[in-house]
Parts: structure tokens; C-alpha cells; sequence
């Protein structure tokens, strides 16, 4: 899953197809998993399936077919969309109230943006630090950066470095690893701090909405995963007073304090495949994507929790494979809104499901070539983001 769209090429997009979006005001209903607090959009009063679905293509971030829209987020009645692909020097953050006429940000943007989130009343970004996102063959590098917005994506404070960058060659070579991250994968808000996740398997948190960060681990042998290859944290989220995270070799881990974090691996993940994003569906339990079309959803925190080396999935149950329709495409993204969920991939491939189990395929705008990375749901509006700086979007409004 690499990277977005192309930086700032003064304009905005109106596109030729007549979607629209409330965006102000009303009380919030995005995804489960998100947010803290209202998120600034009225939600539509009727719950219609996302089935119909439009290709918008934004022209500051599709110079190049390999810029991307690596994620998007929803808040305070806006979306935020960032991307780039560090090889062609692209790197944008950009918003839209409605879905449809995107503009440039404004900021000191140093590379590609990986992620971007939303909590507190504030936008949270990062990017990819300086090592190029091709492993640890890189050289020396500096750790990604911070960026946080008040203003609904408009303007942007940072970057903001966390930790040391890493020295030397291959892992083979003598590289040593910082305490910074390689590339921020993904962002989290919940109980009043934020957890970042990334490569070789450090995390880094800020306990002031973004101001400044504390990488987790000071030491390696600490951290959930060894430094190197197929060794990302990919996503976290924060659930009923517990930190959850999720990433490559089927790694999945929990922690009550922010300080203690117990590894639980989840059997038959090969090293090359990977959970990517993880939710909590509206029955409580939580609904996991991964590599090779795979859908988790895990029922039971207490024995999650409890049995940490024991049965067959460790509390987590594989849906069957006709539940998705994807084939054998990894699943990048889910989202939660307006009463169904949504999964995107690669392959331009999408689907949605109503009760987070079994899922529909819909007719994709986009070509098999075109994989998609980001998703977000605010005000009756699903938008996705992927390669060549496409961005697809469904409106369910009323």
C-alpha cells in the first residue's frame, strides 16, 4: 500500500456529477471507531446502502500514476484527504466540505503524508519520515513528522519530529533502528491521548492533542515487533478503557495502562501478509481486514485478553470466504456510517455489509489497476483514495 497525490497545484475540483453533503452542524455519526465527540455533520435520517459509487480524479495529486491518496478523515463538518509518493518528490494535504471541490492545505510539508486522523476537535497528520519507504536499506533517515490542524484541515502547525532517525545499512549490514518511526501508518484518539503506529514495530503517543510525542519503546527488545521487513504496526484503536493494535505476521496486542502491552499472534499469517485496519462493529465486538481478502471479527475481549498462548485463533474467528467478494484481494480499509460498513482494496475492489459479516461487492468506478487505500464516512458521504491520486465517492444522503 504506497502512496497519494500531487502537492499544490492551485485550484479546486468541481465534479460532473451532482453529489452534495450536509456539513455543519447537528450531532456527529461517523465511525464507530472515531473521533471523540461531535464531528460537526448531520447525518441522513434514513440508513441507504453505499451500492453506487463516482470516480472523482483531483489533478494535484495525479501527476504521476503511482501518487496516492493514502487516507482521508472526517471532522468538524470537513474531510481531509493526504498523500503523495515520496520517489516522484509529491507529497498534499488537502480539504473539502462537501466532498466534491478539494483544495490545497496550508503547512510546511516536508514528504509524502501517510495518515491522517481525527479526535478532539482537531486534525492529526504524519508522514514518512526521510528514509524513501523502501525498508531498511536506506541509509541513515530522519523519523516521521507531525502535523496537527484546529481549523478543520485549512491550516496546519509542525512538522513535528519524534525520536532519532536510524543509522547505517541493511539490517544484514549493521543497521540500527531509532527510537523515532520509519513512517507513520496510522493514527488513534481515545481517552484524551493519541497512539501512532508504524514501522518496525514502534509506536509513538502524545498526551497534548499533538503538540508534542514520546516514542513507546526506548529499547528494542521492547517492542512488539523486531525492527525490519513485514514488521508494522498498522492500526490501533481504543475500546472500552483498552488499546488495541494490529499488524504484519498476524501480530495483535492490548494494553490497559499505556505502559504493559501483551503480544497475541494470530496463527496462519504468513510473514508477507498483514492485519491493515481494525473497528469496532456496533454489537461490540471488533471487525479486523488483512491481507488476502481475510476478514477477523473478535467476540470475546475477556478471553482475547485472558488467553494469550492458547486455541486456534486466539479469540479471533476467520469469516468464510464468500462473506467478502473480494477474491483473493488484500483489504486495505473499513469504515463504519449510516448504518453499514465499507471495505476497499486493491484491485479497485469495494463492498459494503449492513451487519459486518457477509459483504457485497459493488461495481467499481475505478480499473483493477487503481488499489485503494483510504476510506471515510461524515454527513451521508463515503469517500475512498488510492492510486493516482483517484478519489471515489458514494452519497447516501436522504
Amino acid at each position: 500500500m504506497k502512496g497519494l497525490f500531487k502537492a499544490f497545484a492551485v485550484a479546486a475540483i468541481a465534479a460532473v456529477i451532482g453529489l452534495g453533503i450536509t456539513a455543519c452542524g447537528g450531532p456527529g455519526g461517523g465511525p464507530i471507531n472515531g473521533g471523540g465527540g461531535d464531528n460537526g455533520f448531520v447525518e441522513p435520517s434514513t440508513p441507504r446502502a453505499p451500492e453506487m459509487w463516482h470516480h472523482v480524479h483531483i489533478a494535484f495529486f495525479g501527476v504521476h500514476l503511482d501518487d496516492r491518496v493514502w487516507s482521508i478523515a472526517a471532522g468538524t463538518g470537513s474531510f481531509v484527504a493526504v498523500g503523495g509518493w515520496r520517489p516522484n518528490g509529491t507529497h498534499a494535504v488537502i480539504h473539502s466540505t462537501d466532498g466534491i471541490t478539494w483544495t490545497p492545505a496550508a503547512g510546511n510539508f516536508r514528504t509524502e503524508l501517510r495518515t491522517v486522523a481525527y479526535g478532539n476537535r482537531r486534525f492529526i497528520a504524519a508522514d514518512v519520515g526521510t528514509f524513501g519507504d523502501f525498508g531498511v536499506n536506506a541509509g541513515n533517515y530522519e523519523p516521521a513528522a507531525f502535523y496537527f490542524s484546529t481549523d478543520g484541515g485549512l491550516t496546519w502547525q509542525g512538522p513535528i519530529v519524534v525520536g532519532t532517525g536510524g543509522q547505517g545499512g541493511s539490517a544484514a549490514e549493521g543497521w540500527i533502528p531509532g527510537t523515532g518511526l520509519r513512517s507513520v501508518i496510522n493514527i488513534a484518539y481515545g481517552d484524551g491521548r493519541w497512539l501512532a503506529v508504524g514501522l518496525d514495530g514502534q509506536m509513538v503517543y502524545s498526551v497534548n492533542d499533538g503538540v508534542s510525542w514520546t516514542p513507546m519503546f526506548d529499547n528494542i527488545e521492547d517492542r512488539l515487533l523486531p525492527p525490519g521487513e513485514d514488521s508494522a504496526i498498522r492500526d490501533a484503536i481504543f475500546v472500552d478503557g483498552t488499546w488495541i493494535v494490529v499488524g504484519d505476521r498476524g501480530m495483535t496486542a492490548w494494553s490497559n495502562d499505556f505502559q504493559t502491552w501483551n503480544t497475541v499472534m494470530v496463527p496462519n499469517f504468513s510473514d508477507a501478509q498483514s492485519f491493515q485496519r481494525v473497528i469496532q462493529r456496533r454489537d461490540g465486538a471488533l471487525i479486523a481486514v488483512s491481507s488476502n481478502a481475510n476478514i477477523y471479527i473478535l467476540d470475546d475481549m475477556e478471553r482475547f485478553k485472558k488467553d494469550t498462548a492458547d486455541s486456534e485463533h486466539q479469540g479471533w474467528r476467520l469469516l468464510p470466504a464468500w462473506s467478502n467478494a473480494f477474491g483473493n484481494a488484500d483489504i486495505y480499509n473499513i469504515a463504519y456510517g449510516n448504518g453499514y460498513y465499507v471495505i476497499l482494496g486493491s484491485g479497485g475492489n469495494i463492498g459494503y455489509s449492513n451487519d459486518g459479516e457477509t459483504f457485497n461487492p459493488v461495481n467499481s468506478p475505478v480499473s483493477a489497476m487503481t488499489a485503494l487505500y483510504g476510506l471515510a464516512y461524515g454527513g451521508g458521504m463515503w469517500i475512498g483514495g488510492g492510486r493516482g491520486g483517484a478519489l471515489v465517492i458514494s452519497n447516501v444522503q436522504d
